[in-house]
């Protein structure tokens, strides 16, 4: 990982979208898409051992998360310019 992907994220967006695509897991398999899904918003860390159905979940949120990531990898790139006064 370069400077950039290690940067720390602090925040992220949870859609009612991913709520609605894991509320009929089981608990553990619930959890587990939760963890996936934090891990990799905030950390940047795939998953890596997901259940049939978890894995299905993950493959439905995963293109948000990621582009969703990108954008803040991207804005940490660029120096936003200072406010001035008005």
């Amino acid at each position: 990982m370069n400077e950039i992907e290690q940067k720390e994220r602090r925040s992220f967006t949870f859609y009612l979208s991913f709520y609605k695509a894991a509320k009929g897991l089981k608990n553990r398999e619930r959890l587990a898409i939760y963890d996936a899904i934090v891990e990799y918003s905030l950390l940047g860390k795939e998953p890596d051992s997901l259940s049939s159905i978890s894995q299905l979940v993950w493959d439905l949120v995963e293109p948000t998360l990621s582009k969703s990531r990108a954008s803040f990898l991207n804005g940490c790139k660029t120096p936003h310019p200072k406010k001035t006064a008005t």
